[in-house]
Formats: C-alpha cells, structure tokens, sequence
C-alpha cells in the first residue's frame, strides 16, 4: 500500500493518515521530529477527563504483545525522523531504550491513580535527542485545561496542548516537519499549525481522525499559556 491509501485528511499545513503507525511511518520523508505519545496498555486509567480507556487498539495486550509493539513501532520511529522524544507512561519506563535524558512533566492539577494507591502527579518525558535550544531546568510544570471542549474531551487521555506546543518550539524550527504516530483528538497537529509548521499525524480510530480534523478545521488560535 502506499500512502494515498491511509490518507483521511490535507490541508496546507497538517496530513492525517487513518491507518497502523507500524505500516505508515515507514513510507513517510523528510520528518524532522517525531513527538509519541503511546498507549499504555491500560484499560482503566484515570485521565485528565477522568475517562477509562475502551477495549480497542493496543490497549488490551498480553504484557508480552504490549512489549512487543513497544519495541515495534519504537524502532520504526527511531528510523523514520531526524529526532525523537515521547510521554513512555511511568509504568512502561522499563520497556524502551535508555533516553539521552529524562524530563520530569509536572501536571498537580491533573492527578490519576497510580498502582501503590496513591496519586501520580508526574511524567517522564524521554528525550532522544537533544532540544534545538538550552533548556533552563528538566522539571517542567503544565496545568491541564481540565474545561475546554473542542472535542479532544472525547478522547480517553487528550495531549495537554500546552505541553505539545513546548515541545514542537523547542525540538523544531520554522517550517519543519512534526510526526505523531498516535495522534489521538490531534492536539500535535493543531499545536503545529498554530506555530507555522508542517505536521503528519496517524490515527488508527476513524472517530478520533474525525475530531482532529473537524479541530484542524476551525479557526486556528494561539492555546498557549504563560505557565
């Protein structure tokens, strides 16, 4: 199959392909940063909507089918983009290579239940490569959005768009070219457009193709907050 055969939606800025990350990424060019955000294999977990993951996709694995697309689809990506940062899961640290280094999201107004009881109140960020700029300090807090509805509530555990614009500013430059293999409600792909650079998003739901684009569609805002 070639590419034309995934595609679900273009615009002069974002490409959304409806498809497996694993049979798409290898036919795309020319990315400069591929940002992941995975799923964590969870079927009850608590998000930023206090919603609980569906039976569907990578989320009802064997632990031995889970880490085997763990180190799928990571391979793929490593091979697919100049550069490579990802959200692993504080759970799945254990399952991918060691990062060049690992940032600490601080998200306090976003809690979910971890598996001692308590409440997880981080995330690791794993950086394969190293930002286009100096970063100050590897603690970064973001405070989630919990009321906005533009779709992306309909999403199990939606992208903090603030968070994914700090990436795509500090990872790529003016014009170049942001891959999310898990695109999800496409929190990558708007946060992309809003800051002038081309994006690629692949969704294997046809429901969350559909809110990406229908959010694509609408006008384009600058979300970002000073934090």
């Amino acid at each position: 199959m070639s590419l034309k055969d995934y595609l679900f939606y273009q615009d002069d800025w974002a490409t959304i392909y409806c498809g497996d990350c694993l049979e798409v990424m290898p036919l795309t060019e020319n990315i400069d940063l591929i940002y992941a955000d995975p799923p964590f294999n969870t079927k009850n977990q608590i998000g930023w909507y206090n919603r609980s993951y569906s039976i569907e996709g990578n989320d009802c694995l064997s632990e031995q089918e889970y880490d085997s697309f763990c180190k799928k689809w990571f391979h793929t990506a490593r091979g697919s983009s100049k550069r490579l940062v990802m959200t692993p899961g504080v759970g799945n640290i254990g399952r991918y290579p060691n990062p060049l280094w690992c940032i600490a999201i601080d998200k306090p107004s976003s809690p979910s239940f971890n598996r001692c009881g308590g409440f997880n109140c981080w995330e690791p960020f794993f950086l394969y490569d190293k930002p286009l700029c100096k970063l100050p300090r590897d603690l970064i807090r973001f405070d989630s959005l919990n009321f906005i509805h533009d779709g992306r509530e309909q999403h199990p555990c939606p992208d903090n768009h603030n968070m994914v614009a700090w990436i795509i500013e500090n990872w790529t430059e003016l014009n170049e070219t942001v891959l999310d293999p898990f695109l999800g409600s496409g929190t990558t792909c708007v946060a992309a457009k809003n800051l002038n650079r081309k994006s690629i998003g692949i969704e294997i739901n046809p429901k969350y193709c559909e809110i990406a684009v229908k959010r694509l569609r609408q006008e384009v805002f600058d979300f970002r907050q000073t934090i």
